[in-house]
């Protein structure tokens, strides 16, 4: 890149004029990672805006955080040392031994002031990687069942987003997950506790727009649901699942889709790409893919980020975006997912500021500020050479 700026500088025929039209072209194609140093390729994205649609609030449990929790909440730590932890993390591979190590390691979670910090705790990390838009999940009956109560779990995250925000800009939608390899009237029962509470904290009630599904999906069809997305269509809530991380769920993602209003969005949803039916139908349906690169490869069905449909899908026009799921499990947090997906697929500086975009007009905000935010996203330059 240097040796061609050289040489158009030496071409009197070309006017000033084109070479800077070419010079920004060059740039706007230029792949994101490729023939810069990581490091500035990284805080260039880390300067653009951007909005994250699936993060998991227990899924940003880090080791430290959770050595720190069990301590104090004088639990029997089953590790021989935060090395072993962090080994376990690093070899999981299966979405099973995932869940079973993220649910194990959410019992350090007990007091309202364990969720205040860990919730403050995620959102510092995402401040730092120019997220200015969070929609967070979180699994309400994985911490009630342990006797954990409703109030000290809300309190705990609706005061750590308060008073973050206090000096920040950073949005905060919340978003309770239900379990689908429980019974939906355990789902029922919670989605009614979190309805109550809203009526009674104006705070919590202002974040919470939309009711999630997680978990196994296996054997776990929408089906098994619907009770529970009436309760929360009748009390505006949007619903938003996961589905189609695993192979063997792929129908599962045209059951959400026989009504075109079910979701809002669909968190994964990587199977679609098998299927040229429901990729036709995600498009009528207008319902956007939040995707989460590595998560799918590490614990899900895909090869390797070569391999991940992203690319497929942004050529079939499906609107997707790029998240990190749960950053603590899978040692990648956003930016990433941003930086090795691009360059495994190759991606340009035009395809990353398309999913950027794509990112705001997934998400819940208002159209108002997902325009706002879009206007400073093409505002953005990164001049990525060798000197940044």
């Amino acid at each position: 890149m240097i040796l061609l700026i050289r040489l158009l500088r030496n071409i009197n025929m070309i006017a000033k004029k084109e070479v800077a039209k070419l010079f920004f072209i060059l740039i706007l194609l230029f792949p994101l990672t490729g023939h810069v140093n990581g490091h500035s390729a990284r805080q260039c994205l880390a300067n653009i805006p951007k909005a994250h649609l699936s993060i998991h609030l227990e899924g940003s449990l880090t080791t430290k955080l959770y050595w720190k929790f069990a301590e104090r909440n004088h639990l029997k730590i089953p590790y021989a040392s935060r090395q072993d932890l962090k080994n376990r993390i690093e070899n999981l591979t299966t979405l099973s031994q995932f869940l079973s190590l993220y649910y194990a390691n959410s019992e350090a979670l007990q007091k309202k002031q364990d969720y205040y910090e860990l919730m403050t705790a995620l959102l510092r990390a995402q401040h730092k990687q120019g997220v200015v838009h969070l929609e967070i999940q979180f699994d309400p009956d994985s911490h009630l069942h342990r006797g954990v109560k409703l109030n000290d779990l809300l309190d705990g995250i609706t005061a750590a987003v308060d008073d973050f925000n206090k000096h920040t800009r950073l949005s905060v939608l919340l978003i309770p997950a239900f379990l689908r390899d429980k019974p939906q009237e355990l789902a029922l029962s919670t989605l009614n506790k979190l309805i109550y509470y809203a009526k009674q904290h104006a705070k919590f009630k202002a974040k919470f727009v939309a009711i999630g599904l997680d978990s196994d999906e296996k054997d776990n069809p929408p089906s098994k649901f619907y009770k529970l997305f009436e309760l929360a269509r009748k009390n505006n809530l949007k619903i938003i699942p996961h589905g189609g991380h695993d192979e063997l769920a792929q129908p599962y993602i045209s059951e959400f889709l026989i009504n075109c209003n079910l979701i809002s969005r669909l968190d994964h949803g990587n199977m679609a790409s098998s299927d040229k039916q429901v990729i036709k139908r995600l498009k009528q349906c207008k319902i956007p893919l939040a995707l989460c690169p590595i998560s799918e490869v590490k614990i899900g069905p895909i090869n390797n980020l070569a391999s991940h449909p992203a690319h497929f899908f942004m050529k079939q026009g499906l609107v997707i975006s790029i998240n990190a799921d749960d950053p603590a499990y899978l040692n990648a947090d956003l930016l990433d997912n941003y930086l090795e997906l691009s360059k495994a697929l190759r991606l340009n500086n035009r395809d990353i500021k398309k999913l950027i975009i794509n990112s705001f007009r997934s998400s819940l905000l208002k159209k108002t500020m997902q325009d706002k935010w879009i206007k400073e996203v093409l505002k953005s330059r990164c001049a990525l050479t060798e000197k940044i």
